[in-house]
């Protein structure tokens, strides 16, 4: 028989085999169910440890993969060797390999599209390891920062948080010294050999972050996100494999980093739903950074001011301890928020308030920021002779007109085509532009205020060189008004802010998503809390023609009845965090996949017999029908009994797959879906 070691991150354990018994499992980042089955050669053995990279055949390729575990079955014919086993020691910890399993099996997804998500790209295509470090460091390692003295509710909460058995929600208002917090536990777990992941929404967050904490713990650290090259992302991902540093700051992705004695994981801005992947694997940063932490023994810290109601809810279940920081520091007050309704009063894209307010902050020289959560110059152009809009042919929705590159761009599929006056149809030089984006409100503020630094943050920045340099003249008092959408939103911290516009605050209440109202709540406290963050008052007026709407008077009075609110009509509704969702998608050519999702309906429907608590919601369309050229419906399963239902799921999809989704559909499944458009 075998004899085979438990797993442990302990490379210097080995694994003893029998030769008739050297089968191991190997994982590839391929959309497979199942892991393959390989013989391992004689002089291979001893070298056969799960988390080690192999190259194994795949028909006439040849794949990297990953040892997963042996394999005690009896060998079938016709079975392949693997070719190489490529790493000294494994790459992949004991605790990542079951994270692998668990995140399969729980988002029912299979479980080589996992696997991908677990590697960087380059260690997936090439057998050989950069030992080349990144050619310049980012900050000298030295530190000058000055820990401030914390008030006395910070330290209670660093008491709670020290003394809890508990993961913590910390709820702070907008400036209210969450990030000292997570400093402070930072500097006690490293000085005990330990590692921290810290988790942000946006790449936009990161050079601040990473800049405070290396100037704070004069230590190195690891920078992980998809805006680094991939030669960048291989090289500190095998920083953290290697254990030359003990913190790592990153995105959603950054939750699969290899660390071996990881003790602290922080997931700040926890509300935020860029955590949630809605693409072939379907994972939530934020959920799997609980499972890690209770996992690997890790203190979980969720950060926000607007929680989200799924985090509340687990509160009061007992299952995280609720901290709370109710206050800025020293006293500094919130800024005062106003609300300009527009309906009565819409000429142009701001009110006469708003432009004398900045023009008021421009004369103190204090710093402005400006949101509108739409990018481009217009969301649509018109012909008013004909009534033609120019349409995405893969998604069916307007283009958007950006003008600064003379295009219109589709935002879903990134579709183009040049700008032009002409109308296509009637070919009239008429057409107009209808509503706004970042691009006009940049060129209508420059002809407002024509000496003023005026810059924009937006998407169409940040994927371009240089936007960190916008952040950094912000912070250096460089710039006098900044534009941008919601990569401007939360988590930056400017001093000199003392004004803070928003433009349409009725862009997220009328979506059609139950979670709309909390959102559109959480996005306007969010951007209000930019302003007065140091020792100067701040004003936010937001300008809307829904002023009555329920989440935006919860921003002038208060969110707490707000919540509550919204937590019993979820309740009475069935949806979560009382209900467990389920998106099944399907997408393909249109007749094709109604059929599928009819079909699918049925084959849900009688799941446990009626044993088990499940409502089945359509099929229907999605409210995006059609998105890169293909069509898209859903079914919206709803449960109460998740963990009972999960076994008959997989049992359903697999019936699914195999005999009723022909090969035209592609099949998505969306655990706790966050997006349902």
């Amino acid at each position: 028989m075998v004899k085979i070691n438990k797993l442990g991150n302990n490379p210097s354990k080995r694994y003893f085999f029998n030769m008739a018994d050297a089968l191991f499992e190997v994982l590839l980042p391929a959309r497979m169910a199942h892991p393959l089955t390989y013989a391992i050669p004689p002089e291979l053995i001893a070298q056969a440890v799960p988390g080690k990279r192999v190259l194994v055949p795949l028909g006439r390729r040849k794949l990297i993969g990953c040892l997963y575990r042996p394999d005690h079955n009896p060998p079938p014919k016709g079975l392949k060797p693997i070719a190489e086993i490529i790493d000294p020691e494994p790459l992949l910890t004991a605790a990542q390999l079951q994270m692998i399993t668990f995140a399969s099996h729980y988002y029912l997804t299979p479980i080589g599209e996992v696997f991908r998500h677990f590697l960087p790209p380059g260690l997936l295509k090439s057998q050989t390891l950069s030992n080349r470090r990144l050619k310049k460091a980012r900050v000298p390692l030295t530190s000058d920062y000055q820990f401030p003295c914390l008030t006395a509710r910070q330290e209670a909460v660093l008491a709670d948080i020290r003394q809890g058995k508990n993961n913590v929600l910390l709820h702070g208002v907008t400036g209210s010294g969450k990030t000292e917090i997570y400093l402070q536990l930072t500097r006690e777990v490293t000085a005990r050999g330990g590692s921290v992941l810290i988790l942000l929404p946006e790449i936009g967050l990161t050079p601040q972050l990473v800049d405070r904490f290396t100037r704070a713990l004069a230590q190195p650290l690891a920078l992980y996100h998809s805006g680094l090259t991939a030669a960048d992302r291989d090289r500190e991902w095998l920083k953290v494999a290697r254990g030359e540093v003990q913190i790592a700051i990153g995105t959603r992705s950054s939750i699969f980093l290899p660390f071996r004695n990881l003790q602290l994981i922080v997931v700040d801005e926890e509300h935020d739903t860029s955590f949630k992947q809605d693409e072939r694997f379907c994972y939530h940063a934020r959920d799997l950074a609980l499972w890690r932490g209770q996992t690997e023994q890790a203190l979980v810290v969720l950060g926000s001011a607007t929680p989200s109601l799924e985090s509340l809810h687990r509160a009061r279940l007992g299952k995280l301890q609720l901290l709370e920081l109710p206050e800025r520091p020293s006293g500094i007050p919130l800024p005062n928020i106003q609300l300009i309704d527009r309906r009565s009063k819409a000429s142009g894209l701001f009110s006469e308030e708003l432009l004398e307010m900045l023009s008021e902050n421009l004369r103190r020289k204090e710093q402005s920021l400006v949101f509108l959560n739409r990018r481009g110059y217009a969301p649509a152009l018109f012909c008013p002779r004909c009534g033609f809009s120019p349409r995405c042919p893969g998604c069916e929705i307007t283009l958007t007109w950006h003008k600064g590159v003379g295009k219109l761009l589709c935002h879903y599929c990134d579709h183009s085509l040049p700008y032009s006056v002409r109308c296509p149809q009637c070919q009239i030089p008429s057409l107009i532009a209808q509503g706004t984006g970042t691009e006009r409100v940049e060129e209508e503020l420059k002809s407002f205020f024509q000496t003023a630094r005026i810059a924009r943050l937006d998407r169409d920045i940040t994927a371009r060189k240089g936007w960190e340099q916008i952040l950094g003249k912000m912070r250096a008092r460089e710039l006098d008004i900044l534009i941008g959408t919601q990569i401007i939103a939360k988590g930056h911290d400017y001093p000199f802010i003392t004004l803070v516009g928003i433009l349409d605050a009725d862009v997220a209440l009328h979506l059609p998503d139950f979670r709309a109202s909390e959102r559109a709540y959480q996005l306007v406290m969010q951007v209000a809390g930019r302003a007065g963050r140091k020792d100067r008052p701040g004003k936010v007026l937001v300008q809307t023609y829904s002023p009555e709407h329920v989440a935006l008077q919860a921003v002038l009075h208060g969110g707490k009845d707000f919540l509550e609110r919204e937590l019993r009509q979820r309740e009475a509704a069935g949806y979560p965090p009382y209900r467990r969702l389920i998106q099944v998608r399907f997408s393909g050519p249109r007749l094709p996949v109604i059929s599928a999702a009819e079909r699918a309906a049925q084959v849900f429907k009688k799941i446990g017999d009626g044993k088990i608590s499940l409502q089945v919601l359509g099929p229907a369309p999605c409210p995006m029908e059609k998105v890169r050229g293909a069509y898209r419906w859903h079914l919206l399963l709803k449960t109460a009994q998740f963990s009972q239902l999960h076994p008959h799921l997989t049992r359903a999809l697999s019936e699914l797959e195999q005999t009723h989704i022909p090969s035209s559909v592609r099949l998505l499944v969306n655990v706790d879906p966050v997006d349902l458009m």
